[in-house]
């Protein structure tokens, strides 16, 4: 990729934004101005004129084929890839809640070699009522958890603002893609060793009434957060639920010795065969951990292995058109 010459693609997903879209696009033009660059917007089968306004200001418009945010944008990165061969993709949202000068901002970081993810950090530059509180502290609490267990820079995890190497995404399997990808694709970055950065930027106060359902996507979020640790720590997460069901079967069976051997009374068979019950259940666990975390090593092996053979199938691309023409003829 020749330095000034990549293509960008900014991928808005949108659904009934027309009191705002037009005005996120032509920003998004003037940021971009003097860049090779094109703005597709994925409708949510909007009921109002969302699709026009974005028409009148040239923009690509796409109907995504299911429903919610995370599906327009897995579908959108799906079109994008296909059709317009992006080199740099951004994803951003439709409610002019971001500020469309700070993708260069977002930007510089891949330009410089820096950061393959750069997401925009929200908190830096948050007005006071363009997140209620609820959703300030379940986003502070989800963006911990992640770093907690991930073992990541304190990140905005749950950010809709972002840029990255479009090559990234074919790295990528989003699993649930509502509003939990967003942390899918940390965690799946992170897995692949993919450098990720974040960025100070502009958070406002939308327009229009908002779409988002706080518990509801919370929960959603939270879920696939434990899931993703899950694939990202087999071992310890098995491990853990294992020796929770031994330790819980090594205290029954003390009681039910100490009671043997103090009372000479012997225990009722429901609770023995529970104490065998979470004794087998404890073990099966930890050696599903121990299996599990077996198929995650033999995946990076193959992962690695790929990208040893594509960069090696590159240099010898590179080798041979290298060569001299008559040497290459013989």
């Amino acid at each position: 990729m020749e330095a000034g010459k990549e293509r960008i693609v900014v991928i808005i997903p949108a659904l009934n934004e027309e009191e705002t879209i037009g005005e996120v696009i032509r920003e998004c033009r003037e940021a971009l101005s003097g860049k090779d660059n094109e703005i597709l917007v994925v409708d949510g089968h909007s009921s109002d004129y969302t699709v026009e306004r974005s028409r009148q200001e040239r923009a690509r418009v796409i109907v995504q084929k299911g429903t919610g945010y995370g599906d327009a944008l897995v579908y959108g990165f799906g079109y994008a890839l296909r059709n317009l061969k992006p080199d740099i993709v951004i994803m951003m949202d439709a409610d002019g809640t971001y500020q469309p000068q700070n993708i260069n901002d977002l930007l510089m970081p891949i330009f410089n070699n820096e950061a393959d993810l750069v997401i925009g950090n929200r908190f830096a530059a948050l007005d006071k009522k363009a997140m209620p509180f609820i959703n300030r502290i379940g986003n502070r609490f989800l963006s911990g958890l992640s770093k907690l267990l991930f073992k990541m820079p304190s990140l905005d995890t749950q950010s809709g603002f972002r840029a990255f190497r479009a090559e990234i995404l074919s790295n990528m399997v989003f699993k649930n893609p509502g509003m939990p990808l967003a942390s899918e694709m940390i965690v799946e970055a992170r897995n692949a060793n993919y450098r990720i950065s974040q960025i100070p930027v502009t958070y406002r106060s939308r327009r229009g009434k908002s779409k988002l359902r706080p518990l509801k996507d919370g929960w959603l979020v939270l879920g696939t957060i434990i899931r993703l640790y899950r694939d990202f720590s087999p071992l310890f997460f098995f491990g853990l639920i294992g020796s929770f069901f031994l330790a819980v079967a090594g205290i029954l069976t003390l009681y039910l010795l100490t009671t043997y051997f103090v009372a000479g009374v012997v225990p009722s068979f429901v609770f023995a065969l529970t104490t065998a019950v979470m004794f087998v259940s404890g073990l099966v666990i930890v050696v599903m951990g121990l299996l599990a975390d077996m198929v995650k090593d033999i995946k990076e092996r193959l992962r690695v292995f790929e990208m040893q053979l594509a960069e090696n199938f590159l240099q010898n691309k590179d080798d041979r058109n290298s060569q001299p023409h008559e040497e290459r003829k013989k």
